[in-house]
């Protein structure tokens, strides 16, 4: 949508800014669409010095690249709050689990999971909200998710990435680190209110996870944006 002069047609990729919006749940988000080709990098730095927040696209396929990690340490020192997308969780080679090993080693060893992928490559049908504990799928490209129960085999590990996330709100506030102790558990209703002053803070860097070109997961990416 946001590409759509010559060059950037021939190539299938930005070569320069594209502006635009979106509204959800009657909130104004304005894009900044920055070129991911390092040839461009320069637009991208000076779109990162005057955004609210930084959403870094990493490919389900390709994992982290050279590029990825310079825009990551660009949007840090920058003070830049950040959200990560593991894209293109659908297509042949498609590896969600290896692209956020790579996130956890080269980017931030502290990552939370706010979903998790149901399947991959052509299994690929929609993500578990970790916050929620609801199941979401997709069929055709209206990308509204349809809630489904939680599949059987993943309910571990919805379980441990819920954990992950009560550990490491706690570990960012004395007090709450203080309860957690206490109880071995944090009340949903303190995670759910800490959250989002965390990760506007740069303490917390969620990951998601979605197809784009399928609509998939963009629903749920647009709630955590807002």
């Amino acid at each position: 949508v946001l590409d759509w002069e010559p060059e950037e047609l021939k190539r299938h990729s930005s070569v320069s800014t594209g502006i635009g919006r979106a509204v959800w749940e009657k909130t104004k988000i304005n894009i900044l669409d920055t070129p991911g080709d390092s040839n461009f990098i320069n637009d991208s730095r000076n779109c990162l010095s005057v955004a609210d927040s930084c959403l870094l696209v990493v490919s389900a396929v390709g994992g982290v690249e050279v590029n990825t990690e310079k825009m990551w340490g660009l949007a840090e020192r920058l003070g830049v709050p950040r959200i990560i997308l593991i894209n293109k969780c659908d297509r042949e080679r498609a590896n969600p689990e290896q692209a956020l090993k790579e996130i956890t080693e080269h980017l931030h060893p502290g990552v939370i999971q706010l979903h998790l992928p149901i399947g991959r490559e052509g299994t690929f049908q929609g993500v578990v909200s970790v916050m929620s504990g609801k199941a979401f799928t997709y069929e055709g490209a209206s990308g509204k998710g349809k809630e489904i129960p939680v599949p059987a085999d993943m309910e571990a590990d919805l379980a441990k990435a819920y954990k992950a996330i009560v550990e490491a709100v706690a570990e960012t506030d004395e007090a709450l680190m203080e309860k957690y102790f206490e109880d071995d558990d944090l009340p949903d209703e303190d995670v759910r209110a800490a959250l989002p002053t965390l990760i506007q803070a740069g303490d917390l860097v969620p990951v998601l996870y979605g197809a784009a070109s399928r609509n998939m997961g963009m629903d749920l990416l647009l709630n955590v944006l807002v």
